[in-house]
């Protein structure tokens, strides 16, 4: 499995956080005033400052986590195992849940990936697919996966087996979980800014 995460970190740090870190959400313009939605963040303002660290550590992590160990032991729930039993650490039902661990992580990633181009509003007041980069950035993450699931060749080095369509449909579970757990997140925060609009650090997006 470390193998298999390092190959999904190594297509992850690249087209997806390209898009990321490209995507217009602090430079959306409303398209009736055309003006900036929202001001410049500060020069001496650091990336992770303790909202976004929290954010990450608290909220986005560990959903991702979760749906790594859920996608493993539905692997093996799919295929007759039951929790009085041993775990098989071995064979082709094993390699079969390695690799939904690592789809998992991935598939949450495309919720998260999406859910970060916003803040404190709605991902759907930008539009959840305005930005052609995610998508292709999605892409890539998914296209991955399959080819390294389903072709022999990089199946067997990357020790990763073909999943059935069961586990895709469990899979296709997290990216409108993590969505929607994290509008929920930020119908609070703007709820919380709206009563005291003038405390704490401003949020933007």
């Amino acid at each position: 499995l470390p193998t298999e995460l390092r190959l999904g970190n190594a297509a992850q740090d690249n087209p997806p956080p390209t898009r990321t870190g490209i995507a217009p959400s602090r430079l959306l313009r409303n398209r009736r005033r055309n003006s900036l939605l929202d001001p410049p963040r500060p020069r001496g303002e650091r990336l992770l400052n303790r909202p976004v660290a929290g954010r990450v550590f608290g909220w986005i992590g560990p959903m991702e986590g979760l749906a790594a160990m859920a996608s493993f032991f539905f692997a093996y729930l799919v295929a007759g195992w039951r929790p009085w039993e041993v775990l098989p650490s071995s064979g082709d039902l094993y390699l079969q849940a390695t690799t939904m661990t690592m789809a998992g992580i991935v598939m949450a990633q495309v919720g998260a990936g999406l859910a970060w181009r916003t803040n404190s509003r709605s991902l759907f007041t930008v539009g959840l697919f305005s930005n052609r980069l995610l998508l292709v950035g999605i892409g890539v993450e998914v296209g991955m996966i399959a080819l390294l699931a389903y072709v022999p060749g990089l199946a067997g080095v990357f020790h990763m087996s073909s999943i059935g369509l069961w586990h895709w449909l469990f899979l296709l579970l997290w990216p409108p979980l993590v969505i929607g757990l994290e509008e929920a997140r930020k119908s609070v925060v703007r709820r919380r800014l709206a009563r005291d609009p003038a405390g704490g650090t401003p949020i933007r997006c």
